[in-house]
C-alpha cells in the first residue's frame, strides 16, 4: 500500500485478463473481435474472477492491492491454521511463517500459485481436524477447499492430492475399510483433472526429463532459500538466516526427540512421522522433476515453497518462556527487515 504500483513481473497480465473479463460485453472496447472466454473448467480462474469482480467495486491498481492483502492475510492465517490443527499451541512454529509471505513466487507476479498455496495447508488442516469423524459435512467441505485449490493452480492442487493420499495411507494402514472410505471421499474434487486433461496442452511437448542431473544446484538453490531472494543479492543475507534458522529448530526437535519412547501400542504413526514421509516425497520430487512441465515452468521453485513452509510442522515447541521469548523475537526480526 505504500508504493504507487506494487511491482511484480507478471501482475499487470492478470490485472490486464481481469479487465478483458469484466469489459468483455462492453461495445466501446469490441473485445469479442479479438478473445474468447473458455468457460471450461480450467485452473487459475479464482485469480481472474476475483480481480474482475474488485475491478467492478475499485479502481485497477486499488483493486489489486486489495486482492494482494487478501492473499498477505489468507497465507499466514491458512498455515497457522494447518499447525494448530495438527498439535495446538504452536506459538513459535506459527511466526516461522511470516519470512516466506513475500517469496520470490510471489513476487514474480504469480497470482494463482501464491493463492493457491493457502488452499493446500487448510486442505490438509481440515483433513486432520476431521480424520476421524467422517460425516456428509466434512467430507463435503473438504471437496470444496480441494475444488478451491484447483481452481487456484494445478500444482498446489496436484501435490494436495498426493499429500491426503500419503496421510490417508499412513494414518489408516492397519484399518483397510477407512482407508478405502477416505480415499473415496476425494473422487469427487479429483475428478477435476479428468476434465482438464483432454483439452490442456499439460502433455503437449517433449517428455519431460526426470533425474538427479540438477541435483547439487536445487540442493544448493533450497539451502540457500532461494525462493526468498526477489530483489537483489544482498538480500541472499535475510534468506540465509531464515534457512539456518528453519535448520536450527529442525535440529533441535529432531534431538528433542530422541528422549521420547516410541509408543509401540500405537494404532498408527506419529503426526511428525507422517508429515516428515510426506516432505520428503515432497524433496525427492523437487529434486528429480525438471524445471518445467508442458506450458508451466518454475516447477521446482513452487515444490521447495510448499516443503519448507510445510515442514514447520515437524518443529518441536519448547516451553521455556526465555527459548519462545528469544526465537520468537529473532522470527519478527527477519520478517520485518524483510
Amino acid at each position: 500500500w505504500i508504493c504507487h504500483y506494487f511491482p511484480t513481473q507478471d501482475g499487470p497480465s492478470h490485472l490486464y485478463n481481469a479487465q478483458i473479463i469484466r469489459e468483455y460485453w462492453n461495445s466501446s472496447y469490441q473485445f469479442p473481435e479479438f478473445y474468447d472466454i473458455r468457460w471450461t473448467l480450467l485452473p487459475n480462474w479464482i485469480t481472474h474472477f476475483l480481480l474482475a469482480s474488485l475491478l467492478l467495486i475499485f479502481p485497477s491498481i486499488l483493486a489489486e492491492k486489495v486482492f494482494l492483502s487478501l492473499y498477505v492475510i489468507f497465507f499466514p492465517v491458512a498455515v497457522i491454521y494447518f499447525l494448530n490443527s495438527i498439535e495446538s499451541g504452536r506459538k513459535t512454529a506459527c511466526l516461522m511463517v511470516f519470512p516466506f509471505t513475500y517469496n520470490y513466487l510471489f513476487l514474480m507476479g504469480f497470482y494463482s500459485f501464491a493463492l493457491s498455496v493457502p488452499f493446500y495447508f487448510f486442505a490438509l488442516g481440515y483433513w486432520w481436524r476431521h480424520k476421524d469423524n467422517l460425516s456428509a459435512k466434512p467430507v463435503i467441505l473438504l471437496n470444496l477447499i480441494l475444488i478451491g485449490t484447483y481452481f487456484s493452480h494445478l500444482i498446489s492442487y496436484g501435490f494436495a492430492l498426493i499429500s491426503l493420499v500419503l496421510l490417508i495411507i499412513l494414518y489408516y494402514y492397519k484399518r483397510i475399510l477407512l482407508l478405502l472410505t477416505h480415499l473415496c471421499c476425494l473422487i469427487p474434487a479429483s475428478s477435476l483433472v479428468l476434465a482438464y486433461l483432454p483439452s490442456s496442452d499439460l502433455l503437449s511437448g517433449e517428455t519431460p526429463k526426470i533425474g538427479l542431473s540438477r541435483l547439487p544446484v536445487l540442493l544448493s538453490k533450497l539451502l540457500s532459500m532461494e525462493i526468498l531472494i526477489s530483489w537483489d543479492a544482498s538480500q541472499s543475507i535475510l534468506a540465509y538466516l531464515v534457512s539456518g534458522t528453519l535448520i536450527f529448530l529442525l535440529a533441535y526437535s529432531v534431538w528433542k526427540k530422541k528422549d521420547k519412547q516410541p509408543d509401540r501400542n500405537a494404532k498408527t504413526f506419529s503426526h511428525r512421522t507422517m508429515f516428515l514421509v510426506i516432505c520428503l516425497c515432497l524433496l525427492l520430487l523437487y529434486l528429480v522433476l525438471p524445471w518445467s512441465v508442458g506450458p508451466g515452468g518454475w516447477l521446482n521453485d513452487r515444490i521447495a515453497m510448499l516443503v519448507c513452509v510445510l515442514s514447520l510442522v515437524l518443529i518441536k515447541e519448547n516451553s521455556h518462556r526465555w527459548w519462545r521469548f528469544c526465537v520468537s523475537g529473532w522470527l519478527i526480526l527477519i520478517s520485518l527487515i524483510n
